[in-house]
């Protein structure tokens, strides 16, 4: 399959995956091509869609959850999925499992939780992106809620069009990563400028050091600012400073550190490397921090 956004995806196209079990077919499949399983398996770059698709039999005879398990034949590692489905006899929300063999079940995977009724793209798919990498060797596919409800003909039946797999490119990772170090260095250039100002809590601290070394006074171990204490935004203000770090009691100093991490978070995940669950998560945990 093609590349797209730095996610190469992968489908059972002219593979050996096979479907190791699912949920009860429509009634009707078979009449309509829609009762092969390998159908949600069959996408190429030039129609991602495929050809056809899978039919379960919908609410209306068939209780949810839905699944759908695909068997890879080896191991292989993912960090997204996308999902399809018909617009009309159309699923709601769903999300991937994994295999554990360590416990001999299956697992869901966070971060692929999808709604296809509701949140697919124009493309036709909906996305899911991975809390981090998975590997395993089979995945399931848990549809747990109808879309189009309020069409009750619709009902008898629930389309699963395609199901494939992505792996983000590690040349796209790695150019992400370069993109943000150049940035980390300008927050930390200006990190150290405001901390070491004149007037900053940086500057009075190395002041005091420098008078008391003057006078003939040893400063105390509590006096002393630790390299520690200037590590606030990147890990900047200390290896700036040396031992002249400042303390980290200071409001000006505590919110020019909560600044610089809000302002890592914020490139981190525009370069692509945190997705957007974990720069909420991050951002509000970071409002609560003291």
């Amino acid at each position: 399959m093609a590349m797209s956004a730095g996610v190469r995806w992968f489908s059972g196209a002219g593979t050996a995956w096979t479907v190791r079990d699912h949920s009860t077919v429509y009634n009707n499949a078979r009449q309509y091509n829609l009762a092969n399983p390998l159908n949600a398996l069959s996408g190429t770059s030039d129609k991602p869609l495929g050809n056809s698709s899978f039919a379960f039999n919908g609410p209306n005879t068939q209780s949810l959850p839905y699944t759908f398990t695909v068997d890879m034949g080896c191991v292989q590692s993912f960090t997204h999925w996308r999902v399809a489905g018909n617009p009309h006899y159309a699923f709601g929300e769903a999300h991937l499992q994994r295999w554990d063999e360590a416990n001999n079940a299956f697992v869901r995977i966070p971060g692929s939780d999808v709604d296809y009724w509701t949140g697919r793209h124009a493309d036709g798919f909906a996305y899911g992106v991975f809390d981090q990498a998975v590997v395993s060797s089979r995945y399931r596919v848990c549809i747990t809620s109808y879309g189009n409800n309020e069409h009750f003909q619709a009902c008898f039946q629930c389309y699963l069009s395609e199901v494939q797999f992505g792996s983000r490119s590690k040349m796209h990772v790695w150019r992400a990563a370069t993109r943000a170090i150049g940035r980390l260095v300008l927050l930390q250039h200006r990190a150290s400028q405001r901390i070491y100002a004149p007037g900053g809590e940086g500057y009075r601290a190395c002041r005091e050091e420098f008078l008391q070394l003057a006078s003939g006074h040893q400063p105390s171990e509590q006096q002393q600012p630790s390299r520690e204490d200037g590590l606030g935004a990147g890990g900047s203000q200390g290896a700036a400073a040396g031992t002249c770090a400042p303390t980290a009691s200071h409001e000006s100093h505590t919110s020019t550190i909560l600044e610089g991490r809000l302002l890592e978070l914020k490139w981190l995940h525009e370069a692509g490397l945190i997705d957007t669950d974990v720069y909420s998560r991050r951002q509000a945990e970071l409002a609560q921090e003291p």
